[in-house]
């Protein structure tokens, strides 16, 4: 499976690879990403993108168990542009050093984002791109290792310890049994907007949420506060919720863990004479935002596709605190990585290879995201957890130089003297 992604072109840009790898690689079959030389699109003959920037999509792909290749477009006189090659050659020189590590590597998920439409001939509207693009990017933020899947079967469920229903994902009576026996088998279940709803939008396919659903928001704009156990770095104050879901609120089982607080009107619509165009927060109405019933999460808003139009740092915040209540022992954790870094970790036998990286594309001007430089991290904190043997060996690649390690609750963990740009820690 070949992956055109030409991140500089707005067909695609950066977010595509996040969530289009993680479903490709699901697939059984060798995945290759294809990016390209162009600042802008094909055909861009006068455009020669910064090496650092090649070599971003490139690592990123072998980050995430695919191949890498750099397209170019055939001039009409069929001449090669020697300074391309150059580049291209460079790039390659750079990321063939990490092949012992990278050849016939897997990439390693723990959770899975289930989202049907993937399924479609022509899967991608609008707010299925929102969706997929903002739960790739929220997540990647969280350091989070997750598949994309389209179809869920038992043996596809059993693969991972958590599910992620995104936005608004239907539960049928066939979904609703296979999640209760993922429930049953200690797995844990995230959902938000109306997602987890039954098809025709009644209650909640699954009793088991502890939720009443009482329609959807009666807002435009409405605002949550968060409860001190998933507070964490979300301000202690209402945050807006720019696009409201459904209104919710627990049953006998359920907690709240975060309230909705209603706005005094609707935005522009009840404010005919000033049209305003912003509304403050009032009381509590009653209602919540975030529940948890067991091991079981549901937002009351499409929080992905939210993050993707808005980047509310407190929505992330909020996802991975609550997560983190249910789910406290993921594959990977990581400290002092900056909320752009990216953490994944890919499989040989029984070698286990994270990959670190620190690249931040940078909007300039309008419209064009450049990466020209590597961010350089130093110190930073690695933490994988442990499988059936103990850990012989922890080094970076491709210099080979050996890190020391501790074993300690469930861990192998280990300090990274420096990340610059990429870095590949393997443990033996």
């Amino acid at each position: 499976i070949e992956l055109e992604i030409l991140p500089t072109s707005a067909r695609w840009g950066y977010d595509a690879l996040p969530f289009q790898v993680r479903y490709a690689r699901t697939l059984g079959k060798p995945v290759v990403v294809m990016t390209g030389r162009f600042h802008k699109g094909w055909g861009d003959f006068g455009g020669l993108r910064p090496d650092p920037s090649l070599r971003y999509d490139c690592f990123n792909a072998v980050a995430n168990g695919a191949g890498c290749s750099i397209g170019d477009h055939l001039h009409p006189r069929g001449r090669l542009e020697p300074a391309v090659y150059e580049a291209v050659g460079r790039v390659y020189r750079e990321v063939r050093r990490y092949d012992p590590w990278t050849e016939g590597a897997r990439a390693l998920a723990d959770m899975a984002v289930f989202y049907p439409p993937l399924e479609a001939p022509r899967w991608c509207p609008d707010y299925a791109e929102a969706t997929l693009r903002g739960a790739a990017r929220l997540l990647v933020e969280l350091k989070c290792q997750f598949d994309i899947l389209d179809r869920l079967t038992e043996a596809a469920a059993a693969r991972y310890r958590v599910l992620i229903l995104p936005d608004h994902v239907p539960v049928d009576s066939r979904l609703a049994a296979l999640l209760r026996r993922f429930l049953a088998r200690g797995g844990v279940l995230f959902s938000s907007g109306t997602a987890g709803l039954d098809p025709g939008q009644r209650e909640f396919a699954l009793k088991e949420y502890c939720l009443e659903f009482l329609g959807p928001s009666p807002y435009n704009l409405e605002f949550f506060r968060a409860e001190p156990a998933v507070a964490g770095s979300v301000p202690d104050m209402p945050v807006s919720i720019y696009r409201p879901g459904i209104a919710m609120r627990p049953r006998s089982g359920g907690l709240s863990l975060a309230r909705i607080v209603r706005p005094y009107g609707n935005l522009y619509a009840d404010d005919h004479f000033h049209r305003s165009k912003y509304i403050a927060p009032d009381t509590e109405s009653g209602a919540c935002a975030l529940a948890q019933a067991g091991r079981i999460l549901h937002l009351s808003f499409p929080v992905f596709a939210a993050y993707y139009e808005q980047a509310v740092p407190a929505y992330k915040h909020l996802v991975g605190n609550s997560l983190a209540r249910v789910f406290p022992d993921p594959l990977v954790k990581t400290e002092g990585l900056p909320s752009f870094g990216q953490a994944t970790v890919t499989a040989q036998g029984r070698r286990r290879i994270v990959h670190l990286l620190t690249y931040l594309p940078e909007l300039r001007g309008q419209a064009a995201q450049i990466i020209e430089e590597p961010v350089v991290v130093r110190a930073a904190r690695l933490a994988l957890r442990s499988g059936a043997r103990p850990a012989r060996a922890v080094y970076l690649a491709p210099s080979r130089e050996p890190l020391a390690f501790r074993e300690a609750g469930g861990y192998v963990r280990v300090d990274v003297p420096e990340i610059n740009g990429y870095q590949m820690v393997v443990v033996e």
